[in-house]
């Protein structure tokens, strides 16, 4: 059996038994403490230098100071454990990036996009209801992007018909552009409209209703939607020059120039709707457009 070699921690000089300081460094000497009895394979390296068993982890001897043979190798095996634990780890998911509930933010521009295009929709519903009232007072409000359910046709022969027979009746022509328009063929009812207000050049709804047709082509063709949007204000502004308390006149203009991108041209006109009556729908309507502005605001 080998003998405890008795040695300073602190710089490794050899110790007498008994020795109460370090002769070399003059450091203070523990006890020297008693060989424990073998542990399980899990404890800690034993001290080849004087046989005390340490525990797990340790690189010098709790007992004499030397340095401990499986100190390498333990501390490899702690840093292993370490990784294995971190690998474990749940890594975070979308919702754990988000931040906090209820925390206030500015909205992006995309955001203000989409909500004019929520506007839109509203003005949407105020051309079918008025659509649906028939006569001249058609002309409520130009449709959203979104396109309508395809309403039961129009039987236009007979229409035509009349028009072919009588081409300066100015009755026969507004029926016939009246139908055009409300089977989504704007083209055509285009050149009927300006053959009838060649006639009738007064007439607000007609040309208010002209305008939307211009509306709905440049809907219907993107790159060429900024002249067909111009020439619907053109026409809309020329109902209301004309007849200053045309209502759908003004609630038009604020649609037109709202899908343009013009938000305060367009509150400006929705505030003239609502000026005019603003106990109608088209007045109704455009008190809660401009409602939700002042929201987005």
């Amino acid at each position: 059996m080998a003998v405890a070699k008795l040695v300073c921690g602190d710089c490794g000089t050899p110790l007498k038994p008994g020795d109460a300081r370090c002769s070399s460094c003059g450091a203070a000497i523990e006890p020297f403490a008693p060989v424990q009895p073998a542990l399980t394979p899990s404890a800690g390296a034993r001290c080849e230098v004087c046989g005390r068993q340490n525990v797990p982890g340790s690189t010098i001897c709790d007992s004499c100071g030397a340095k401990l043979a499986g100190a390498v190798g333990e501390r490899k095996s702690v840093a292993a454990q370490k990784k294995r634990q971190k690998d474990q780890v749940r890594k975070p998911t979308r919702s754990d990036r988000s931040g906090p509930a209820g925390v206030s933010r500015r909205f992006e521009p995309w955001q203000v996009v989409s909500a004019i295009a929520v506007v839109g929709l509203i003005a949407y519903l105020a051309y079918v209801n008025m659509s649906a009232g028939g006569g001249n007072s058609r002309n409520a409000a130009p449709a959203s992007s979104m396109t309508p359910p395809a309403p039961m046709l129009l039987d236009i022969a007979p229409l035509q018909q009349a028009v072919d027979a009588n081409p300066k009746d100015p009755d026969a022509l507004l029926r016939l552009a009246n139908a055009l328009h409300d089977n989504r063929m704007f083209a055509r009812s285009v050149e009927v409209y300006q053959k009838y207000l060649a006639l009738v050049p007064g007439n607000p709804d007609a040309r208010v209703d002209l305008g939307i047709c211009y509306f709905e082509m440049g809907q219907q063709d993107s790159v060429q939607a900024g002249k067909y949007f111009a020439m619907a204000v053109q026409e809309m502004q020329a109902a209301i020059k004309t007849s200053p308390a045309h209502q759908p006149s003004a609630f038009n203009l604020a649609i037109v120039n709202l899908h343009m991108g013009n938000i305060e041209e367009s509150n400006r006109w929705f505030k003239r709707a609502v000026e005019l009556n603003k106990g109608s729908e088209l007045g109704i309507r455009a008190q809660k457009i401009l409602e939700q502005h002042s929201m987005m605001q």
